[in-house]
């Protein structure tokens, strides 16, 4: 009995280890609640770009939704509260962060470009710049946006719009991402293989490579 118990107990608390997800050193919880609401971690990852050749890492980044869903239409479709929660490795200017976002909207807008088009240059207006450790927060509501942002100064803004609000999510979620990865780890769900280390692209084709590369027989241990 006691050693059944004590099994019961090992298996709780590994399931209650594997709940938070860790990406380059910060960790994601399972849950967190806004606006009064419990929001479940659907999957967290990396945004690294490429700068003259090599993988800068920028952020980390988790998304939260009421229910789980493992495809970017059914998470478009869900009605539900959404949020993302972005850590920052690295400070990264606004005037830079400006032009990813005009892009990403312009590039994977779809309920009403013509109006989201016009409502970045307010979301852009109201960037600073990040810093290292620092979080930025954007929930997602059925008919506005909202932004909190810890930079070089404090940032709480919503902006009103329906569709700015879809176009926004889908910068993560569309056909050309932000981050293809970031868009795959997004897409996880709730699972145990939330808790690996996040790859980024040159990662997994550095050990493609590897693995396709020929074994050699290692000389014999004296």
């Amino acid at each position: 009995m006691l050693r059944m118990t004590l099994c019961c107990l090992l298996i709780l608390v590994g399931l209650s280890a594997a709940a938070d997800v860790e990406v380059k050193g910060h960790k994601f919880p399972e849950t967190i609640e806004v606006d009064g609401k419990t929001l479940y971690l659907n999957g967290a990852g990396l945004r690294s770009v490429k700068y003259f050749g090599m993988n800068v890492n920028v952020y980390v980044a988790g998304l939260y939704l009421e229910n789980n869903f493992k495809t970017a239409d059914e998470i478009r479709k869900d009605t539900g509260l959404k949020h993302i929660r972005s850590i920052y490795l690295r400070a990264v200017g606004a005037s830079k962060q400006r032009g990813p976002w005009k892009d990403g909207i312009r590039e994977n807008c779809y309920a009403n470009c013509d109006e989201s088009k016009k409502v970045i240059n307010t979301w852009n207006s109201k960037l600073v710049k990040t810093k290292t450790g620092g979080r930025f927060d954007i929930t997602f509501y059925a008919d506005k946006v909202k932004m909190n942002i810890d930079g070089s100064s404090q940032v709480s803004e919503t902006i009103e719009s329906a569709p700015f609000a879809k176009d926004l999510l889908n910068v993560w979620l569309g056909s050309k991402p932000a981050s293809s990865d970031l868009k795959k780890s997004f897409l996880r769900g709730r699972s145990p293989d939330l808790k690996v280390e996040a790859k980024t692209e040159t990662d997994e084709s550095a050990e493609a490579e590897k693995s396709a590369e020929p074994t050699k027989e290692e000389p014999a241990k004296k």
